[in-house]
């Protein structure tokens, strides 16, 4: 996707932030992730700017 980003749309990507946390699922994840409530997860949050300080993409994600 990087790649794309900058070959195709040009853009110049400068860096991101990420925090990779663990935690437990709650009622409603649980239920599309189709796992049990409090199952342990590993929390993804990721926010990467570019050159110009712009955010790109902010990414919020649940692994099992």
């Amino acid at each position: 996707m990087y790649k794309t980003l900058e070959k195709v749309y040009r853009f110049s990507i400068r860096d991101a932030d990420e925090v990779i946390d663990a935690g437990n699922v709650d009622e409603e994840e649980a239920q599309y992730l189709e796992i049990k409530t409090n199952t342990p997860v590993l929390v993804v949050n990721r926010i990467t700017y570019l050159d110009n300080d712009r955010v790109i993409e902010k990414l919020n994600t649940i692994s099992t």
